[in-house]
């Protein structure tokens, strides 16, 4: 699935094409296991002038990625990977990874998973976003490889096999 939806991405991106709604509804899959990538209507030309602002009003909030959480005013085609990101993970965990009622829980959430990210990382936040994440206690990553679980889905063992 990531392959397939990655291959997607990479077409689109290497158009300079940002789709900024990545999230389950928006991929289609086929009973033989075609994945489409669908509904456009956030979508823009990849902006290359750090100076112009772009709207923070993009992708589903579970599969929003942190920089747009924080306020960053520019952002790259980062974040449609971030959201393919979340939709493998809810994939194989059986769960939505973020499931937040606000951003600022979704932000809470992903540092709770990832971490805090550093100052460096933190460059482009607002200033908000940054004394929040500052305020809160230092969070160490806390991923562990023995929770996913295994894919078990039809349409995984079908694409390896046609691989």
């Amino acid at each position: 699935m990531y392959n397939v939806v990655s291959t997607g991405l990479k077409y689109l991106h290497s158009a300079g094409i940002l789709h900024r709604d990545i999230k389950p509804g928006n991929l289609l899959v086929n009973s033989n296991c075609v994945l489409k990538i669908c509904d456009f209507g956030l979508a823009r030309v990849e902006e290359l002038d750090e100076s112009r602002h772009m709207t923070q009003e993009v992708v589903t909030q579970y599969y929003r990625a942190p920089e747009i959480l924080m306020g960053s005013r520019h952002y790259s085609n980062a974040i449609d990977i971030w959201s393919v990101g979340c939709i493998f993970a809810e994939l194989l965990g059986r769960r939505i990874l973020f499931q937040a009622q606000s951003p600022i829980q979704q932000l809470d959430l992903i540092t709770d998973l990832l971490g805090t990210p550093s100052l460096e990382a933190m460059r482009t936040a607002c200033e908000g976003a940054r004394a929040h994440i500052l305020r809160g206690p230092h969070k160490q990553v806390s991923l562990t490889s023995n929770n996913a679980p295994k894919s078990r889905h039809r349409c995984s063992k079908q694409h390896r096999e046609r691989q």
